[in-house]
């Protein structure tokens, strides 16, 4: 890298007085030791950390009814804005629900509610019920509001990454019965490792490759508000299943769709959770050989007791299973929270970013679960029908527009002032994303070393600064 080189800044404030603004650019020269900055960082360039693939959201029903209500030409624009790489925010992983989800305006379903004749559940052979899961299994519901825009997104955006999560097995397979809560019976690991297999061939057949599935979203809850399935509190039952069935049978019909285990909160694997001791649920996976020759990933939410649980829990994972990734597939990274949260997440070893929910109306609806919404990236204007784009819209626009798949993060080291949050990578295409954020009420100076240059500027109060620059030999 040769002196001269120049960053182009663009920056957001939390006052939207400035949103994706673009601050011109500033140049790297030498180093001046002599010059004090408040806020420092320095990227260590031959330092290169994990991989990164994509920052995205979700596409479950309440935002696809959100969009399926505009008329074509709105929803097609929306969808630019979420996915476009040039004319929106460019967001290349999205994850979707097999069945319904929390957050949705229809009945909860699956793709194979009612139960089997009571001849097939009870013979002895378990051909018998997996044949009639083949012969039944249907994403019929799916085409009302999902499939169709997950169609048009890839359309806008083919690079899209599609993964899938269950809320719920089918509620004949569960102990409960039920949409919501109970467990699943181990006389249908079988049958629903099939019925995984069903999910992805038939959503192939629609024109939307599933990259990843995770096998139960949340597996240590058993709430009875909401479709959920609890699985055990140490991993074990999921473990038992990824080996002796869904790994063997993804084998069976070839299918290279990823798993990714747990999908759960990092907050669990700490003292300071809800069952007030540790889990081990994804450990007791990742050790077991058997179970993790077919395990391509961990997937982590950051829910329940969030003040304190901390994303570092993916460091220490990342030195005992340093060539598992580790994916961040749920959580509300809204407004200031998200801004200063995000850096944090990348650094420290998410190979993934996706929020939850990208679009809800002003009324907060459609939604027949027990939460509600904070903000979302777009907001649908009721009765006007009008979206808007939403700060987060824009804050995450500094990640999605600017990181490329397969950027590789950098390594850093900083000063320990708490009121900035960095994260660095290296695009494919030689180019450096560096993005700063200032959590204070006024500017600050801050100083950027890379390569034995220096760049200064100063940073907005309440910012969220890209800085973007082509690495040079």
């Amino acid at each position: 890298m040769k002196q001269g080189i120049s960053a182009e800044i663009i920056t957001s404030t939390k006052d939207r007085k400035h949103l994706l603004r673009s601050m011109g650019t500033t140049e790297f020269s030498k180093i001046n030791c002599s010059r004090k900055t408040k806020l420092y960082a320095k990227l260590r360039k031959s330092q290169l950390k994990h991989n990164f693939i994509g920052i995205g959201y979700s596409f479950e029903h309440t935002s696809c009814q959100n969009l399926m209500r505009l008329s074509k030409n709105d929803r097609h624009n929306a969808l630019k804005a979420l996915v476009d790489k040039n004319q929106g925010a460019g967001m290349n992983i999205f994850r979707i629900c097999m069945g319904t989800s929390d957050f949705t305006g229809t009945l909860w379903y699956t793709y194979l509610d009612e139960s089997p004749p009571d001849n097939i559940l009870n013979s002895e052979d378990e051909q018998d019920l997996i044949n009639y899961i083949k012969d039944n299994f249907s994403i019929a519901k799916d085409q009302e509001f999902i499939i169709p825009i997950v169609q048009e997104a890839l359309e806008i955006n083919p690079d899209l990454l599609i993964f899938a999560s269950p809320w719920t097995p089918p509620p004949w397979m569960k102990d409960s019965h039920d949409w919501c809560g109970g467990r699943l019976l181990k006389k249908y690991w079988a049958s629903y490792a099939e019925y995984f297999v069903q999910f992805i061939n038939a959503y192939e057949k629609v024109g939307i490759p599933i990259h990843a599935i995770t096998v139960q979203n949340e597996p240590l809850h058993n709430w009875d508000k909401m479709p959920t399935c609890k699985w055990d509190i140490k991993g074990i039952n999921e473990r038992d299943f990824i080996k002796n069935y869904l790994g063997p049978t993804f084998e069976k019909y070839q299918i290279d769709t990823e798993i990714w285990c747990f999908d759960h909160n990092w907050s669990l694997l700490g003292w300071l959770n809800l069952l007030r001791q540790p889990s081990r649920y994804p450990q007791t996976i990742l050790d077991d050989p058997e179970a993790k020759k077919y395990v391509d990933g961990v997937a982590f939410h950051h829910y329940a007791a969030v003040g304190f649980s901390s994303p570092k829990m993916m460091l220490k994972f990342r030195k005992k299973y340093p060539k598992i990734p580790f994916y961040f597939t749920e959580g509300s990274l809204a407004w200031w929270f998200g801004a200063c949260r995000l850096p944090r997440y990348i650094q420290y070893g998410a190979s993934a970013i996706n929020g939850w929910v990208p679009m809800i109306d002003s009324e907060g609806n459609p939604n027949n679960g027990p939460f509600k919404t904070k903000e979302t990236l777009l907001t649908l204007q009721v009765p006007e029908m009008i979206v808007e784009k939403t700060f987060d819209y824009y804050m995450y626009m500094h990640f999605s527009k600017y990181i490329q798949r397969n950027a590789k993060v950098i390594d850093l080291v900083r000063n320990k002032r708490i009121g900035f949050e960095i994260t660095a990578l290296k695009n494919p295409d030689n180019t450096i994303i560096a993005i700063v954020v200032n959590k204070f009420r006024r500017s600050r100076n801050f100083k950027l070393e890379y390569n034995g240059l220096a760049l200064v500027t100063d940073l907005l109060p309440n910012s969220i600064t890209t800085f973007t620059w082509r690495y040079r030999l």
